[in-house]
């Protein structure tokens, strides 16, 4: 599989060089319990938001079967009523709550991705914490993981200890070395 670097990835990557200093991880400083803290409830947020995304998933072919039901029945209606129409119906109201706690949860995990990558680890295990939070901050479009970022996340996930949420868990397992080629290949 031939895959190409992405500016988001080697902007991610970087940001983990800081961490992964020497001092950093010859740590027996205990002074990452607020970032390990920080990390448990990234990843608890991460497992949220990747749940809630997969049920609004699910929800919006209800809605827009909803929608080209309106449409067909009112043909002379605007985009705008029509889409007033589609949220006041069950399909509607269920996938506007869903998104609504989706949009929660995931402000919450940036948040606390955050005020972590403004820490500095002490710790094998604060760099893990903080490769986390770096590799949510470059999540790409239906939360894919850039393979070299995965790589990044599995090494420091094994030096510290992190166990990885679920829902990266299956990608950093699989993450392959990307392949690198000189032009004219």
């Amino acid at each position: 599989m031939t895959m190409t670097t992405t500016r988001r990835a080697v902007l991610a990557g970087a940001a983990v060089i800081p961490a992964l200093s020497l001092p950093a991880l010859a740590g027996a400083t205990p002074g990452d319990g607020e970032l390990i803290a920080l990390g448990a409830e990234l990843k608890r947020r991460i497992d949220t938001s990747h749940r809630l995304w997969a049920e609004q998933d699910v929800l919006r072919p209800r809605q827009e079967r909803e929608r080209r039901r309106l449409e067909a029945a009112r043909p002379d209606e605007s985009v705008w009523r029509i889409n007033d129409l589609v949220g006041k119906t069950p399909a509607g109201r269920r996938h506007h709550a869903m998104w609504k706690e989706y949009s929660s949860a995931s402000s919450d995990a940036w948040r606390i991705a955050a005020q972590i990558t403004n820490m500095r680890p002490d710790t094998a295990r604060g760099v893990a914490v903080y490769a986390l939070a770096v590799a949510f901050c470059a999540l790409g479009p239906d939360n894919e993981l850039d393979p070299d970022l995965a790589l990044v996340l599995r090494a420091a996930a094994g030096v510290g200890g992190l166990t990885l949420p679920p829902s990266l868990a299956n990608t950093v397992a699989e993450a392959e070395p990307m392949e690198f080629f000189e032009p004219g290949d």
